[in-house]
């Protein structure tokens, strides 16, 4: 009989009881700033630590911030002045971590702010912090993560920009700003009063930064209010009145709790004669030659064109498949007329206009550039009556020739009409018979005999072509019984 296999089981048991009951230094401790009690002092900003959440736990007391979480280490500090403060969190491996700053207030911690890592471990957060109160920034795991280590700076970020700025160069600016370490940038230039100047920001793509134009000798920037501001970058003209001129502050911001650099351009530049009124003269059958590049400076190019009468107005806007720009058509009242927009390559705008000084506005859109050609062609409005040997409804016999009569007003200097001819087929209805071709002749007349193939209804309608000068039109129906 062999007893080995029985001593073996009867090992293993006191193997797994021996482990049961192994001291506590024996198995892995948690961090040692694991709860509140024990948080680390972060002393005197700047200051970057490393830490893990590895065998870290979760006391159910602990406040909730923007997410819940499971394992928590702690970290205090004490403001010594009043100042904002932003932190940047960076996890290694595959820690999923919340990132939250409570303020101590007696037993209670009110949360001041709280983040969650993205997809790459990072996370980052800004706030005020207030002269003399106690602060902890608690680092949790969440659920379901995995535990690990990370990387957490906690810092003053640079003091916010004061006005006036530095001067502008004269070909712009290339700069960064960071959401939570410099957050924005004042520069300045001399606008005097009554002279119009560009001003372009153009902020990395997918990045928005915003633009505030402050009056001269502004004392500060959160005590003032923009006389012009865009929320996510673009352009815009200024012009001071009478009573400005002088040294104007450009604030470029950023916001956001992500660490980074927002890379940016920003130009300023006195405005031309393509940029603001009276724009370019465009006259009618002309074209003309221009480009933008609203990466840079050069976003709008503006036209203007007058209608002595009412009258078909053709504008063509010729440019490469991939061009995106916007034609827009505007009263000299400011008024928009029309815009074709939000397309890309060649555009074309058709209507009809009341007399009056008109402006064409060609605008770069995305920050992209593009050449183009803008035509304008301005035809007086015309009218065309057609009739069957004298009536719009005529009868003939058999054989007979009838004279299709088309008038066009007022009188074009020449041109060409179209006459179509159908025929009724008492199944299939009107059916196209025949198309003839007559060129307009004094007063405005396009005449042709023409002698019906057999018995029947037919209706004859014509079409005036129309030329640089006159509009097309067409005509009524006229019909002819032949029986």
């Amino acid at each position: 009989m062999k007893l080995f296999p029985r001593v073996a089981v009867v090992s293993g048991l006191f193997a797994v009881a021996a482990i049961a009951f192994a001291p506590a230094s024996a198995l892995a401790a948690p961090p040692p700033n694991d709860d509140r009690a024990n948080a680390r002092a972060l002393g005197s900003l700047p200051v970057t630590i490393t830490g893990t959440t590895v065998e870290a736990t979760h006391d159910l007391r602990d406040p909730y911030p923007c997410r819940s979480y499971d394992g928590s280490v702690w970290y205090r500090f004490e403001a010594s002045s009043e100042r904002a403060v932003s932190l940047v969190f960076d996890a290694e491996g595959d820690l999923d971590a919340v990132v939250a700053v409570f303020r101590q207030e007696r037993s209670q911690l009110p949360n001041v702010a709280c983040a969650a890592t993205d997809r790459k471990g990072r996370a980052g957060l800004a706030f005020r912090a207030h002269k003399g109160a106690t602060y902890f920034i608690v680092v949790g795991q969440q659920y379901n993560s995995d535990p690990g280590s990370f990387r957490l700076e906690v810092f003053a970020p640079e003091t916010p920009a004061r006005p006036p700025g530095a001067l502008l160069p004269r070909g712009g600016v290339r700069s960064t700003v960071d959401p939570l370490r410099d957050a924005d940038d004042a520069w300045s230039v001399f606008i005097p009063a009554g002279k119009t100047l560009r001003i372009n920001l153009v902020p990395a793509a997918g990045k928005c930064l915003s633009l505030s134009v402050f009056r001269p000798r502004t004392s500060a920037f959160s005590e003032s209010r923009p006389i012009r501001r865009l929320e996510c970058g673009g352009y815009v003209m200024f012009t001071p009145g009478p009573d400005g001129g002088g040294r104007y502050s450009l604030l470029v911001r950023t916001t956001g709790e992500r660490s980074g650099a927002h890379r940016y351009r920003l130009q300023a530049a006195e405005a031309g004669p393509d940029d603001t009124s009276p724009g370019l003269a465009l006259q009618n059958g002309q074209t003309r030659q221009g480009g933008l590049l609203a990466g840079a400076i050069d976003v709008v190019d503006l036209y203007r064109f007058t209608v002595s009468r009412r009258s078909d107005v053709s504008l063509k806007l010729r440019a490469g498949s991939r061009a995106q720009l916007d034609l827009t058509l505007l009263r000299d009242d400011g008024g928009r007329v029309a815009c074709e927009c939000d397309e890309t390559g060649a555009l074309r705008a058709r209507l009809r206009l009341r007399p009056g000084r008109y402006y064409a506005a060609v605008r770069a859109r995305n920050y992209t550039g593009a050449r183009y050609g803008l035509s304008l062609l301005v035809r007086e409005i015309t009218s065309t009556v057609l009739k069957i040997s004298g009536s719009p409804l005529a009868k003939a016999r058999p054989g007979q020739s009838v004279v299709l009569d088309a008038r066009t007003s007022p009188t074009p200097g020449g041109g060409v009409v179209r006459v179509q001819i159908n025929r009724f087929d008492p199944l299939e209805g009107w059916q196209f018979y025949r198309r003839i071709r007559v060129r307009v002749g004094s007063g405005g007349v396009a005449a042709v005999g023409w002698t019906p193939p057999s018995v029947g209804r037919w209706q004859v309608r014509a079409t005036y072509r129309g030329t640089r000068k006159s509009s097309p039109s067409r005509s009524n129906v006229a019909r002819l019984l032949v029986a």
